[in-house]
């Protein structure tokens, strides 16, 4: 139930082989930014294309393949020269039957694994998505064994009006450690967005230690900008909220707050929706 903010995104295909190499391809010698340099097959995301839209017209236009049935593997925020940006991957399994054909902008299409990343130059962000996809092969990487990934979501019917908030916790396999939200009364839908993140807090809290690391996913610009410092909160109506939470982060060792397209907050913004729907149903029955 996000607001709209001026943010790039971005999608690439983690293309992979029956013996778990990963495709690259590397940018030409006359690319302006980063001659010679590997990166993960992909691009930006048009205004109003959807994610699996985008992610075929990149990998048609750059390596003439077709594909099905891609698998969301991770999201990246960060922030270059032109402002923030968001990077999803998807995990892809090639098939070889198609044959590539490269497109202008790219010289070679390298199928790696584990020492080409010290041995190549590679653009950082695809760096980090391999690294993570090696740890995860191995299944002994800590950081991913010890990070939950939270979806939160909060919606106001009015806005201002009835509202609620909800949250999804999981780890780094995918399994859900603990969903649940709460009808909030009448209120906006940046508060509601807030709430959503505290209430997440407080259940991680329960199921996490100090020790552990939370990467928050939401589709409220405002409030991921607003809690990683980019932003200044000047809705004198979210202060408390904000405070609250910068108190709850205190008690991990690492907080990250990521945006993410509604589409990838379908669990969470479905869960906010039911907690309205049933309080709408409640108020309905006590006035008959």
């Amino acid at each position: 139930m996000g607001e709209r903010f001026k943010q790039t995104i971005f999608v690439n295909g983690l293309i992979h082989n029956a013996n778990q190499d990963i495709l690259m391809v590397r940018r030409s010698l006359g690319d302006r930014f980063l001659p010679g340099y590997l990166e993960l097959p992909g691009g930006r995301v048009q205004l109003g294309e959807t994610l699996s839209h985008a992610l075929n017209r990149k990998l048609q236009a750059e390596l003439n393949i077709q594909f099905s049935d891609p698998v969301y593997y991770m999201d990246m925020s960060n922030m270059d020269s032109k402002g923030p940006y968001l990077r999803v991957v998807f995990l892809i399994a090639y098939n070889p039957v198609d044959p590539i054909v490269l497109s202008s902008q790219h010289d070679e299409a390298v199928w790696v694994n584990s020492g080409i990343l010290h041995a190549d130059k590679v653009t950082n962000d695809a760096r980090k998505i391999l690294l993570q996809f090696q740890g995860d092969r191995r299944g002994n990487n800590d950081v991913y064994a010890t990070t939950l990934y939270i979806n939160t979501d909060g919606g106001s019917r009015g806005n201002p009006g009835p509202s609620a908030s909800a949250y999804v916790i999981k780890d780094g396999h995918e399994k859900v450690r603990a969903r649940g939200g709460e009808y909030i009364g009448l209120t906006t839908n940046n508060v509601a967005e807030y709430k959503a993140v505290e209430l997440a807090l407080v259940a991680a809290g329960q199921i996490a230690s100090r020790d552990d690391s939370l990467i928050f996913r939401s589709d409220s610009l405002l409030v991921v900008n607003q809690l990683n410092g980019q932003y200044k909160v000047k809705n004198r109506e979210l202060w408390p909220i904000n405070q609250k939470i910068r108190t709850l982060i205190k008690g991990f060792a690492n907080v990250r707050f990521n945006h993410i397209p509604r589409e990838l907050n379908v669990e969470a913004d479905s869960l906010a929706n039911d907690i309205l729907d049933s309080h709408d149903k409640s108020a309905s029955a006590r006035m008959a």
